[in-house]
């Protein structure tokens, strides 16, 4: 039977790895946000315009002041604890006795294949010089050291000299022979004092009943009120009741502003909300922020209930009117949260539209991600968007004798039109300036958008597919969404938006609502993204119950996610045949090898039996007509291909 022994030893070597274990992953978690923190020059290499960089510099600055935040502090402080107690146990595991191996010839001093002579002559040796009458003269712990030493000398001849210890001791290590087995565990001994039970069972039960359970229970607690994208289930329950397919642009700042993530928001010293009343009343004086809320904000007085959210507002005003450099540092921060975390909340958003299906309600989502991350009011002309384009630089740019550019066409002149000398709206620009406002036109979008329907014949590798020849009532129905960025890097790459006010880096992408044409009801929203020059995304429809034999028209809206005056809409027809127009309806061989394998009441019953009285017999309309029977109709267009087949052969032997 083995036997148990809590081992000190073995508990340092424990509690050293356990602690390891957790504070490496933890510091190499702590580096990466120091490393990351501090990467400005290659992250500043990339910035392609001036306002690019400057939020770039920006960026920094705050990274750099967060380094020294308090909880930066504070994790710092506790990883050094952290690791100078692993530094103290892994020194403790090292001054505990080693476990010493009971060895006879290492005691009597003579080599492993000592043989007995030499064996009795050291043991007359040691047994002289630790007798008990020669140690009268000395210390107590010299006598007792003698006594062991010679007790351990006598036990050693004993073993060499007779051959059944010196057997048991070479096969087992021990002159008794086998012993039980001995297992250490890696808890300190303290636990197993007497004196010290009360204590181990209460903290036993302490961690058992109280501390487990508990983190337990604030953990699902927790988890109950987040959703999909670790947004909060109130915030979808707001937004669910609050957004209709009337919703105005507007007012998505007030339903973006009452997210359940923004009730908490810090910024509410004298200073912060002295300067938001500024900011309020001075938008609301220039019409650039309503001075009544939606009816049903202003009915349940929700910005009322909670003023974190009421800060949201005005602040999102504020970001959207490029009024934000007379915010204080608190709010600078609280902004910080807001626009980081209204990726995840746009998101939300339009989830709860696509579920409606409302065309209008989604492209009123969209458009106001595109202005948020551009942070560009909804009155405010699109060329807005271009580097140093002031609203009234944008108008004067645009105006064409009675006409108003849209920023497509602006881009389209060129970069050189000559327009009195330089291209409209460059005279007030210094040169630096002009060259962003180059670079820009080449970023912003300049794409052409293809949709094309048929049925899949084959997919290509490049990702392209080839159509058959026509479409048939019933047939699977593809529609295929190409955009073709025309403006491409030399990498062939798009890289990111340019958005410079945008607290984060955003990804191009395309929302694309396919409808009926004229209606307001989509049948579905696809996301087109991608990195390449060409991007597509399929959607696929049956044509039967769904679509009329004849030529049915649909709408493709494509909304950008990020650029303002982007936006594309096409109507494309779709031409259904009757069934069986374009080719004979044919049964693939393997159809008939499968047809005519026998089935499992065949195997069962050896034959197949089917009788006019049998359940399994054809039903009257199958008799009657012909074209109900599957069976039968696979093997009559088996019989009308091959007819076919001959036929040609003839024509081509005549």
């Amino acid at each position: 039977m083995g036997r148990l022994e809590y081992d000190d030893s073995a508990f340092l070597y424990f509690g050293t790895g356990i602690c390891t274990s957790f504070l490496l992953p933890l510091s190499w978690l702590y580096m990466r946000a120091l490393m990351d923190d501090g990467d400005s020059a290659s992250k500043l290499e990339k910035a392609r315009t001036s306002i690019e960089r400057e939020k770039l510099v920006i960026l920094e600055k705050d990274k750099k002041d967060r380094r020294a935040t308090k909880s930066m502090r504070v994790r710092g402080f506790l990883l050094f604890i952290g690791w100078v107690f692993v530094a103290y146990l892994y020194l403790q595991s090292g001054t505990g006795a080693q476990i010493e191996q009971w060895n006879p010839f290492t005691i009597l001093g003579v080599e492993n294949d000592a043989g007995n002579a030499q064996v009795k002559k050291a043991y007359r040796k040691l047994t002289l010089k630790y007798h008990p009458d020669r140690q009268l003269n000395k210390s107590p712990d010299e006598v007792a050291y003698a006594g062991m030493m010679f007790e351990k000398v006598r036990k050693a001849h004993e073993v060499l000299t007779d051959e059944d210890a010196k057997r048991n001791f070479d096969e087992f290590g021990n002159p008794d022979g086998r012993q039980s087995m001995e297992v250490g565990i890696g808890l300190p001994n303290f636990l197993l004092r007497k004196e010290n039970h009360n204590l181990v069972l209460l903290i036993y039960l302490l961690i058992l009943v109280v501390v487990i359970p508990g983190l337990v229970v604030r953990w699902y607690s927790n988890s109950k009120l987040y959703g999909d994208k670790l947004i909060l289930n109130d915030s979808y329950s707001m937004f669910a009741y609050i957004i209709d397919k009337n919703i105005e642009l507007k007012h998505v700042v007030e339903v973006l502003a009452l997210a359940a993530e923004f009730r908490d928001l810090s910024g509410d010293t004298p200073l912060d909300m002295a300067c938001l009343m500024s900011i309020k009343e001075r938008l609301v004086s220039e019409g650039k922020m309503s001075g009544t809320y939606m009816e049903k904000i202003k009915k349940n007085k929700y910005f009322d209930k909670w003023p974190g959210c009421a800060r949201a507002n005005i602040l999102i005003h504020s970001y959207l009117n490029r009024e934000t450099d007379t915010l204080t540092s608190n709010l600078k921060h609280d902004l910080e949260i807001i626009l980081t975390k209204s990726k995840y909340l746009i998101a939300a958003m339009l989830d709860i539209a696509i579920t409606s299906r409302s065309v209008p309600m989604l492209e009123t989502i969209v458009k106001f991600d595109q202005h948020l991350s551009q942070a560009l009011w909804f009155d405010d002309s699109p060329l807005c968007q271009l580097p140093h384009f002031t609203k009234a630089l944008a108008k004067f740019a645009s105006e064409r004798g009675n006409r108003t550019l849209t920023v497509g066409e602006y881009i389209a002149e060129g970069p050189l039109t000559e327009l009195g000398g330089l291209r409209k709206g460059f005279t007030s620009l210094n040169n630096a300036q002009r060259q962003d406002v180059e670079v820009a036109m080449t970023i912003l979008p300049n794409v052409k958008i293809d949709v094309k329907f048929g049925v899949v014949a084959n997919e290509n590798a490049d990702g392209t597919v080839d159509f058959e020849e026509g479409i048939c009532e019933g047939d699977i129905c593809t529609a295929v969404i190409e955009i073709t960025r025309l403006n491409m890097s030399k990498d062939g790459h798009c890289g990111p938006v340019h958005a410079p006010y945008m607290h984060y880096n955003k990804n191009d992408e395309w929302q694309v609502l396919f409808m009926k044409h004229g209606e307001a009801v989509s049948f579905t929203s696809v996301t087109v993204k991608g990195e390449g020059k060409i991007i597509r995304e399929k959607i696929q429809f049956p044509t039967k119950n769904f679509v009329e034999v004849g030529t049915t028209k649909f709408d493709f809206i494509t909304l950008s996610t990020s650029y303002v005056g982007f936006d594309h809409k096409e109507t494309v027809s779709l031409s259904v045949k009757a069934a069986g127009t374009f080719k004979a309806l044919g049964v693939h061989e393997e159809d008939l090898a499968l047809d005519n394998e026998p089935t499992l009441f065949d195997e069962i019953y050896g034959a197949k039996v089917q009788d006019s009285d049998s359940d399994f017999a054809d039903s009257d309309d199958e008799k009657e007509n012909p074209s109900n029977n599957i069976r039968l109709r696979k093997k009559t267009a088996q019989k009308d291909s091959l007819a076919v087949d001959d036929d040609a052969d003839d024509k081509k032997n005549n």
